[in-house]
């Protein structure tokens, strides 16, 4: 039994091996025929091999993977064993003749079987630039250097000559895009060495630079430059605020009063209090004991559940129950002792 090797799908797979009688003399295996398995499934080829073909004791057969290749499919290795055959009077069924595999050693297959790799002496793959991606597309080659050893390597581009220094091939900004358009340099540090660098500003001479920025105040811009219309549409919103950055303290007294408030303003804080009483709705306060210091929302809650809801009196206990009717919320023990009635605080249920 021998390893034949891995192969691409859709491949002619043959195997030629020798059987001999229990002398060692080569002999024909008679009514014999091949089986096709998979190692890791353990299923059998539907179809796809053909009969044993032999002379003397030489046997032959061949496998085309192509011919089921979900059988055949890549990632396993198969065997080839007798599914019937006799040497002489001994049966030789299950006897392995061969065994190979189909895409499950090499880690690197061409596109198209039966195509080479160009590989250098150093053992690299060649890189053939007109085949990556498409010759009409850009190529990204951000990790290539391109190495300016010589002044023959890169001072020819498009016929023009190209200004190095260095090592360096020179910028002109005015050639960057469109000399009309804004260049972006947002990734491009602007190196202070001397006052001549960055001094003026719009032929304006601006305060000393302070970390690189321009030390402005607000009362250095003019009349307008900042206005509503400098915001984009929802730019200042809450979450554009630090929590407290607005307090009593950033409001000067007497800021805020009917007259900086616009009708439809007090008109709006007028519809609010009305629904905070009369529109929006509130939860009856849950089991538990009231406070002594609760919202007014909490108080007025507590009345409300004591008037509307089931309540209960024996001779020891009041008992105000949930929405339910069933399940006491608060209680008070209670007592008489014919001179004072005593109904002290309440608690809470059940």
């Amino acid at each position: 039994m021998y390893n034949v090797g891995d192969f691409d799908t859709s491949s002619i797979v043959d195997l030629q091996w020798t059987t001999v009688d229990a002398d060692g003399t080569p002999t024909a295996v008679t009514s014999g025929s091949a089986v096709c398995r998979n190692m890791r499934t353990g299923s059998l080829a539907p179809q796809g091999v053909s009969a044993i073909t032999t002379s003397g004791g030489m046997a032959t057969i061949t496998i085309f993977t192509g011919s089921n290749t979900t059988f055949f499919a890549a990632a396993n290795d198969f065997s080839v064993y007798y599914g019937a055959g006799l040497i002489t009077t001994t049966s030789v069924i299950g006897y392995i003749v061969g065994r190979f595999s189909i895409r499950n050693r090499t880690g690197v297959y061409p596109t198209v079987a039966g195509r080479t790799l160009d590989v250098s002496a150093g053992g690299e793959a060649g890189v053939d630039w007109a085949n990556v991606g498409s010759p009409t597309t850009t190529l990204n080659l951000s990790g290539t250097t391109v190495a300016a050893t010589t002044s023959a390597n890169i001072r020819q581009l498009d016929g023009s000559t190209v200004q190095q220094s260095g090592g360096y091939i020179g910028i002109n900004w005015n050639q960057v895009g469109n000399p009309t358009s804004t260049v972006v340099l947002s990734g491009t540090t602007v190196n202070q060495t001397s006052s001549a660098n960055m001094q003026y500003w719009r032929n304006n001479q601006p305060n000393d630079l302070v970390s690189g920025r321009v030390d402005a105040s607000a009362g250095a811009l003019a009349t307008g430059v900042i206005a509503s219309g400098s915001f984009a549409a929802g730019a200042v919103d809450a979450a554009a605020i630090a929590a407290d950055a607005i307090g009593a303290s950033e409001i000067a007294t007497g800021a805020i009063d009917a007259d900086a408030l616009s009708a439809g303003a007090l008109a709006d804080i007028n519809a609010e209090v009305v629904d905070a009483l009369n529109v929006d709705t509130y939860a009856e306060p849950g089991q538990g004991a009231p406070a002594a210091t609760t919202t007014l929302v909490g108080k007025i809650g507590y009345l409300y559940k004591f008037l509307r809801n089931r309540v209960t009196s024996t001779s020891s206990q009041i008992s105000v129950y949930n929405d339910d009717a069933l399940t006491i919320d608060q209680k008070s023990a209670q007592s008489d002792d014919g001179t004072t009635y005593d109904r002290p605080e309440f608690g809470s249920g059940p």
